[in-house]
């Protein structure tokens, strides 16, 4: 980690600040007996001058539960009040409470970052627990925040020669319609996360990262949803040379790059060096139009030059840290009461699906997507090729198959922050 970022992950770690009806236990901050929400407040960290902030958290929380991010900077002027990350609930992203202060005289939280309008010289991260309605706590594992100094140096390092981590590439572009062109991030989470042998879907990630802003790019969230999955995941202001060290390691990142507008993700999945010494970035870039084109090499001065200096680490997956993590769920198919629809059963009880599963206040909620099963070995779910479909009106799958011949296979999920449910369909 760059001098700038501070992580709390352990119990002396947690100790050097304080808690109110909370407190570690079992490897995790935890809400104590008999209480519905708590609080754990880092230290007041001194720093050198800074003007960016990022916060990020790993917890495991139920459904119904929720985990508060704000944190407060003091400048010249004083401290800042405490500007707030909203409430981080990834099985239920509808219980996500609005955010209590976004912006001051001072500062605002945009696109996930504090953004102070003077220099800052320390902070101070502050989470909120809140139970679910029977009194089951969020865990939380890791608390970090990491802030962008004013005064850092700009180096390159040792070089490295065919340094690569095998991470898949994907393409946002030809992801669920309602969201491609949104969710770069969320699909470099996936990218990172798939790299270790999990298999998700990006629009999987997507739907758990899903920040207050209407963003699907806010670090701390994704971060947070990476977390969600047992892993230590980080948001860091970094340098070159501190992502080589993560590649020397054998973890690749996401690098925000600087985009139109705000910024845009790209997952490093290695560095090189040529034989007349220039060296080069490889990434994946889900703004690609396709999986294939995804794979990029840059040099490295262009990287430089495009990257915000924001990172995404990932580190080994704690499976314990993943009790409450989206997960897959079997599901069958029968044919509706109206042509051309299908319905979903769950043991053997037709579920209904909400029908504004897909589309619901302008904002993706959820997906409904097919892939036609070829006889081909994907070394994940999601480089298969998809198709996009609704929510029919009587809460069944809208699945036109007439035009398919008979002895098609089908594999149909249907994806949702709590869980995605798989059913195969042989016409």
């Amino acid at each position: 980690m760059s001098k700038g970022t501070f992580v709390y992950a352990c119990q002396a770690d947690f100790d050097t600040g304080t808690a109110d009806g909370a407190a570690w236990c079992e490897g995790a901050v935890r809400l104590l007996p008999g209480c519905h929400t708590g609080q754990w407040t880092g230290p007041v960290q001194p720093v050198s001058p800074f003007d960016w902030l990022v916060p990020s958290w790993n917890a495991s929380v139920p459904p119904g539960a929720g985990v508060r991010a704000a944190v407060r900077v003091q400048t010249d002027a004083g401290w800042t009040p405490w500007l707030d990350w909203g409430l981080w609930s990834p099985l239920c992203p509808s219980h996500r409470a609005p955010p209590l202060a976004r912006r001051c005289a001072d500062g605002v939280v945009r696109g996930g970052i504090l953004r102070s309008e003077q220099a800052a010289a320390a902070f101070q991260l502050r989470l909120s627990l809140q139970a679910d309605e029977t009194g089951r706590s969020p865990e939380v594992y890791l608390a970090a925040a990491s802030v962008r100094l004013l005064h850092r140096e700009d180096e390159s390092g040792e070089p490295l020669y065919h340094r690569v981590s095998p991470v898949p590439a994907y393409s946002q572009m030809n992801r669920d319609p309602r969201l491609a062109g949104h969710i770069g991030g969320a699909v470099c989470a996936a990218m990172l996360m798939n790299r270790w042998g999990e298999d998700l879907l990006p629009e999987k990630v997507a739907h758990i990262c899903l920040s207050p802003e209407g963003l699907w790019d806010d670090p701390a969230y994704l971060a947070a949803a990476m977390g969600t999955y047992g892993y230590q995941a980080t948001a860091a202001f970094a340098s070159v040379p501190q992502l080589k060290k993560e590649l020397k390691a054998g973890c690749a990142c996401a690098a925000a790059m600087r985009g139109t507008p705000g910024f845009r993700w790209v997952a490093v999945r290695g560095f090189d060096t040529d034989e007349n010494g220039g060296q080069w970035v490889l990434v994946n870039d889900p703004d690609a139009a396709t999986d294939t084109a995804a794979e990029q090499t840059m040099p490295l001065d262009v990287f430089r030059a495009g990257w915000t200096g924001l990172a995404l680490y990932m580190h080994a997956r704690d499976e314990a840290r993943a009790a409450w993590a989206p997960a897959w769920a079997p599901g069958e198919l029968r044919p509706g009461e109206v042509p051309g629809t299908w319905a979903l059963l769950r043991r053997g009880e037709r579920v209904s699906l909400p029908v504004d599963l897909c589309q619901k206040d302008g904002m993706c909620r959820g997906t409904v997507c097919y892939a036609v099963k070829d006889g081909r070995a994907y070394a994940s779910t999601a480089q298969r090729q998809f198709f996009y479909t609704d929510v029919a009106p009587t809460g069944d799958i809208l699945l036109d198959t007439a035009g398919m011949p008979a002895g098609t296979k089908l594999a149909v999920y249907v994806v949702q922050p709590g869980q995605t449910v798989t059913a195969c369909l042989t016409l």
